[in-house]
């Protein structure tokens, strides 16, 4: 929207983008979905299973954030991507995220601001660990998942009763952030 800190956040997702669709839940639309599905046998008395990650954005944890694509830089290592740089970036733009709204000014100390360009890359990049936990963990293995941001689709091998308790699990994975007063 033309702020102080677009031009930053444009850059920033200029390297984060592409960090960002190297996951195997990856999917990048409903075309893809199919086509990553359409072969894939499902043992009768499975369970389509879709979720939605609750308010994404105002849940992340800027620490968290941080460390996530911390991660994606050591596991794709690019000589040419400033990655010192762009932490700093990220923390300036995460930690001073400051608004004007009705007449006051306001300090955003949780999640990350919805309109930062590089918000959809950094979510991929931070559910990547919430990916991996959900489906290499023994009680939580669905046959398949994908995800697109916060949008999971899946196909799971047991019962309804089953997938409801291992939803107490799922929601234990990655903390939310938790803001004072509030």
């Amino acid at each position: 929207m033309d702020t102080e800190s677009s031009r930053v956040c444009t850059y920033i997702d200029f390297y984060l983008q592409p960090l960002s669709t190297l996951h195997p839940s990856y999917i990048k639309n409903t075309y893809d979905f199919i086509n990553k599905i359409r072969n894939e046998p499902v043992p009768l008395n499975s369970v389509l299973i879709t979720a939605d990650v609750e308010s994404l954005y105002t849940n992340m944890k800027l620490d968290l954030i941080l460390k996530c694509i911390y991660e994606a830089f050591l596991e794709n290592p690019d000589p040419w991507r400033p990655d010192i740089h762009l932490l700093e970036l990220l923390k300036l733009t995460l930690y001073f995220n400051d608004f004007h709204f009705d007449n006051q000014f306001f300090l955003q100390v949780c999640g990350i601001a919805m309109g930062h360009r590089y918000a959809p890359s950094a979510a991929n990049i931070y559910l990547k660990k919430f990916d991996d936990l959900a489906t290499h963990t023994p009680l939580l293995n669905p046959l398949l998942y994908f995800r697109f941001l916060d949008d999971i689709f899946g196909v799971w091998p047991g019962t309804v009763a089953q997938l409801k308790e291992c939803e107490s699990s799922l929601n234990t994975l990655i903390p939310a952030c938790r803001c004072p007063n509030g």
